[in-house]
């Protein structure tokens, strides 16, 4: 038997909003998705809500070395939902410092079951909105659901760059730092910092392979050349119940999309670029790969029917050990955009609010957070990797724990961890696609597959409605 922890692509359009339960299950039973993100709006040019507090940014800058303020004040936090790592890490920092109070905010309670989530995550938005306006934001903001690139370029982030760099504790022999920088912009500025890695990663059926390995040499794989592959080996293949992927229509256009966004938004333009793009194309070839039959039919039965998924999407260390599981999957790397860039999920990410008076506390939280000890933490979450080291080891023996406890699986640790390090040491990139934008993706090819509109009426509303709010 075997353990999986069950998360599924929300229409893969929503990016990774909460951890789903687990389901023991053996090698041919439901396989599980990662999921994606949403967003609100807010407008406004750079630096605009600057305080001046942002240049008070203490002697240990002046002088080039990390000294630690004093620790006495109060800082809060904005989350959108509860977070069991992030309760434990302030009331540990409110024991360690007495004289710090720390305030959590947790704005909405989300559930799988819950129908208002949506219209829940809106409100928080539009409420965080509000306060970075008017400079009145907490001290510290987790990023989840948020319009991310929108906040750095109206100036609602610190940049973070003087502390990392002063800071002698911050470093790789400490840290992944190509995770830790993954979201530092061309202008070498670093707004946020990630206190997980989070990456989907692709792999294939081994029964359909037979050993063969096709992208041998390669460190990172794109959707695109993948799924080619893959539909190759399906249309091989005289195995009964074989299909492309579980992605379904709407992940495997969704797919392409993410692989493409850079060519698709020009966030410094202010404009969409769909119209010239093969976006038509994906929604056509989703449309007749679905009525042929490769993504999975409604109503299969997985525990019951022998099937198989040729390209398997799943997240960092569920897809590491069923690669090294003998009966799983093969050939896992992971999933990069059309220039070869790895990305980490944004939503685990943390910024310092440029209106803050406590911003070196602040730091001094964050890297808490960042520290052995809640890196270590048995309540941080074992979907997604620690970004420090020590960290990283406790969880992968946590991980390997999970997966193979009431089993007869033989993985060794250092089997385990050499895998999904190599994966994580490919990350350089952090994925700051706006929600609002993955958002009306969603919507327009909803109405494209339910026959409300055209392929080209789809790309030309996406087309009008992206540009028009990135101009907002």
């Amino acid at each position: 038997m075997k353990k999986r922890i069950m998360a599924f692509y929300a229409a893969v359009i929503i990016v990774l909003v909460c951890c789903a339960g687990c389901a023991k299950k053996d090698s041919s039973s439901q396989p599980d998705m990662t999921a994606l993100e949403t967003d609100g709006n807010v407008s406004g040019n750079a630096n605009s809500v600057v305080n001046e507090s942002n240049v008070n940014s203490g002697e240990e800058q002046k002088s080039g070395k990390y000294v630690q303020t004093e620790m006495k004040g109060e800082i809060t936090i904005s989350t959108m939902y509860n977070m069991e790592f992030l309760t434990t890490a302030a009331e540990n920092f409110m024991r360690k410092y007495p004289d710090v109070k720390v305030t959590v905010n947790e704005s909405i309670e989300l559930s799988d079951s819950d129908v208002n989530g949506a219209d829940k995550m809106e409100q928080y938005r539009t409420g965080l909105n509000t306060k970075i306006m008017s400079g009145k934001a907490e001290d510290i903001i987790f990023t989840q659901q948020l319009p991310i690139k929108k906040y750095m370029d109206m100036g609602a982030f610190e940049d973070l760059s003087s502390y990392i760099e002063t800071d002698p504790d911050i470093n790789n022999e400490n840290y992944f730092m190509n995770v830790i920088e993954s979201a530092r912009d061309k202008d070498g500025h670093l707004y946020i910092v990630p206190y997980k890695a989070n990456f989907e990663v692709i792999s294939f059926e081994k029964e359909l392979l037979s050993g063969e390995d096709y992208f041998k040499g390669k460190d990172s794989l794109r959707f695109s050349e993948a799924i080619e592959y893959a539909k190759q080996k399906m249309e091989q293949t005289n195995k009964k119940n074989t299909y492309l992927t579980l992605l379904g229509r709407d992940g495997y256009v969704y797919s392409l999309v993410r692989e493409n966004f850079n060519s698709l938004i020009d966030y410094n333009g202010k404009k969409a670029n769909i119209a010239s793009s093969k976006y038509v194309e994906w929604l056509k070839n989703a449309k007749e790969f679905d009525n042929k039959g490769y993504f999975n039919p409604p109503g299969l039965d997985f525990y019951n029917t022998k099937y198989y998924f040729v390209l398997n999407s799943d997240f960092d260390v569920q897809a590491a050990f069923y690669n090294l599981s003998p009966g799983g999957n093969c050939q896992g790397k992971p999933v990069a955009d059309s220039e070869g860039n790895v990305y980490t999920s944004s939503s685990n990410f943390i910024g310092i609010s440029s209106s803050s008076k406590n911003k070196e506390i602040a730091w001094e939280f964050i890297k808490y957070v960042l520290s052995d000890e809640i890196q270590s933490h048995p309540s941080l979450s074992t979907v997604g990797t620690a970004v420090n080291r020590k960290g990283f080891n406790t969880l992968v023996e946590r991980c390997l724990k999970f997966y193979t406890d009431g089993t007869n699986q033989q993985i060794s640790f250092d089997d385990y961890k050499n895998l999904l390090e190599q994966w994580v040491n490919q990350i350089n990139k952090c994925d700051l696609s706006d929600p609002t934008i993955t958002d009306y993706f969603g919507e327009e090819q909803k109405k494209f597959f339910d026959g409300k509109q055209t392929a080209e009426q789809t790309v030309n509303n996406l087309q009008n409605k992206i540009t028009q709010y990135l101009k907002e």
